[in-house]
């Protein structure tokens, strides 16, 4: 009975889930348009944060209790979860075009925060100078996001309330975050009654679990064309989990992690980064073949942390 009981709820809370987000995806479209800026700008800061909350509360939360590497492993385990499966499914079903200022400012802004990351673990991890360091980054990005929303800034045309749209939009991110939190919980039920380990529980579920906010919002904004919510979600989430999420952590209690029990995982997202920009770069243009790259490419990081190779 118990079992069939978190079958229901998990199937309820992807439904509450895509819901929530397709309600939070139109009120973030109209806040948009109520502000004067472009939904990629909206996407890379209010839309990234608001979806990135859970992998914040669970990185801190763990950096209290002095299990570090919990925060590291979960948002790295976000972030190659975002690019890897929430991008790589945008762009199976439908073509992505890179204008210059995704390259030059989002992706690059990305990178850096891939690599302030390795050189951090690199020297032994995240102390709290590293995470002032993390925050201090964050704002020259918010700084450069600033200058653009000036230079792209158009006199409002969406006709309603703004308060109303923010209504909507705190309502589909409860909804987003309770559908969440009870589908990553009957997971972790389901997973063992079927015998996987705890170790393979929390490397998985839990990454991809702090990641289903993103995940819906990005699929979310697809069904309903707006690809630049779709990626700007995926870009600024992945910032700001590592510069915001993981400073923030390090600056409650120092993550010193061993750089080799990591190597695979940091090595393994920065080629995830660097793809996606290469990609972008090359010829602007991604398409079903890039798409399942990299679907295949998680499904070989998930091979792996399941120690089957």
């Amino acid at each position: 009975m118990e079992l069939l009981l978190n079958v229901l709820i998990l199937g309820i809370s992807f439904v509450a889930l895509f819901k929530g987000a397709d309600v939070f995806v139109d009120a973030a479209a109209n806040i948009a348009r109520h502000l004067g800026i472009s939904e990629l700008l909206i996407s890379l800061t209010l839309v990234a944060v608001a979806t990135s909350l859970p992998e914040t509360g669970v990185s801190v939360i763990a950096s209290f209790s002095g299990e570090t590497a919990v925060s590291a492993s979960n948002i790295v385990g976000s972030v190659i979860f975002n690019i890897c499966v929430a991008f790589g499914i945008m762009i199976l079903f439908l073509s992505f075009k890179a204008n210059k200022k995704v390259i030059d400012r989002d992706c690059v802004a990305m990178l850096v925060s891939y690599l302030l990351l390795f050189t951090a673990v690199l020297f032994g991890g995240i102390n709290w100078m590293w995470g002032i360091i993390f925050i201090v980054a964050y704002g020259v990005y918010l700084y450069y996001l600033y200058k653009d929303v000036k230079q792209d800034y158009e006199h409002s045309k969406n006709k309603g309330s703004i308060i109303r749209d923010l209504v909507f939009l705190v309502i589909g991110a409860v909804v987003i975050y309770l559908g969440s939190k009870y589908a990553v919980a009957s997971a972790v039920y389901l997973a063992r009654v079927i015998g996987v380990s705890e170790w393979a529980i929390g490397a998985t579920v839990l990454a991809v679990g702090t990641s289903l906010p993103e995940f819906a919002v990005s699929i979310g904004a697809l069904r309903k064309g707006k690809l630049m919510i779709s990626l700007g979600n995926v870009i600024g989430s992945n910032v700001f989990d590592i510069l915001v999420a993981l400073g923030l952590s390090a600056i409650v209690n120092p993550i010193l992690i061993s750089f080799n029990d990591i190597i695979f995982d940091i090595w393994f997202m920065l080629i995830s980064g660097a793809a996606v920009t290469l990609f972008a770069i090359h010829n602007r243009s991604m398409h079903t073949r890039e798409g399942i790259f990299f679907v295949l490419l998680y499904v070989g990081y998930i091979i792996h942390l399941l120690g089957f190779i």
